[in-house]
């Protein structure tokens, strides 16, 4: 028999709950009801813990936590990761405990603003799962445009739109560098488009024709770039980065060439710069051309 936590602790809080029984929830539920599962496989009533999630689930919990609940996290089943949960201002000296994979973040928004920068480097490390607010309601960050660019990654490790709010404190309309790299469609999804005021946003160097494509699939999932844009798109336009300079090869810019073109017809593409050197070959389509 398999039931939720929640069904189970309500059956076991009754006297009902039979042995044998399995649970059947999400990583998140699991690590938010760790301490409570314990009695009930202390009892002798769990079977096992399924988690419902899609890939490879994470459970984020305290380093106390999995110390004291070694008997109920032996029982869940499928590949799993753990997660070691800190403060914001713990993450300048985190360092991961024995079968932790990573770091999630569970703080106040306006502590996570604080020690952003330290964040970022966690991201750096290889070591950044999530980020998640204490606050009652979903916060509002408020940073320069400065600040998230250098803190782009760790923005996104909040993963949700409805999570925040983002508002940026400098004067006027400022210009908002991005690092490069090879995708930015989560930066726009889930950072980027989070900014309500203008801005002008640039990119430090040149980028790849698909981190192009990435940058509009990142501002809106239903274009991909390739193909027509679609009645209505060109509102958006506002986000679509200005003075981009492609650096690829003939390939891939033949590849993406329907982003290019979006992105020059728009004003935005300042030059295309071939890999290879010389005179490379463009192999297109009759309609391409």
């Amino acid at each position: 028999m398999a039931l939720t936590i929640a069904a189970a602790l309500a059956a076991f809080g009754a006297g009902t709950l039979a042995v044998g029984t399995r649970i059947f929830d999400t990583a998140v539920a699991t690590g938010a009801q760790l301490d409570a599962l314990r009695p009930l496989v202390l009892a002798g009533k769990l079977a096992g813990i399924d988690l419902r999630d899609g890939g490879v689930p994470v459970i984020a919990i305290t380093t106390a936590q999995a110390t004291n609940n070694a008997v109920v996290l032996n029982l869940v089943a499928g590949r799993h990761l753990l997660h070691q949960v800190i403060g914001a201002a713990d993450a300048a000296a985190a360092t991961l405990a024995p079968g932790f994979a990573g770091f999630t973040i569970v703080d106040s928004a306006a502590n996570v603003g604080a020690h952003l920068s330290d964040i970022q480097a966690l991201w750096r490390a290889g070591s950044l799962g999530r980020i998640v607010f204490t606050d009652p309601r979903p916060p509002t960050l408020l940073l320069t445009a400065a600040e998230v660019a250098a803190n782009i990654d760790a923005l996104q490790a909040i993963g949700s739109i409805f999570a925040y709010g983002l508002e940026l404190s400098d004067a006027g309309t400022p210009d908002l560098i991005l690092p490069v790299r090879d995708s930015y469609v989560d930066a726009f999804t889930t950072v980027i488009q989070q900014i309500g005021s203008p801005i002008n946003i640039g990119f430090a160097g040149p980028i790849s024709a698909a981190s192009l494509a990435g940058v509009i699939a990142g501002i809106d999932r239903n274009v991909t770039g390739e193909g027509a844009m679609p009645a209505g798109w060109s509102g958006l336009l506002v986000r679509l980065p200005q003075n981009t300079i492609v650096l690829d090869s003939a390939e891939n810019i033949a590849a993406w060439l329907d982003s290019l073109q979006m992105a020059a017809e728009n004003g935005r593409l300042a030059g295309i710069t071939l890999r290879e050197g010389g005179s490379g070959i463009l192999a297109l389509t009759p309609a391409q051309l």
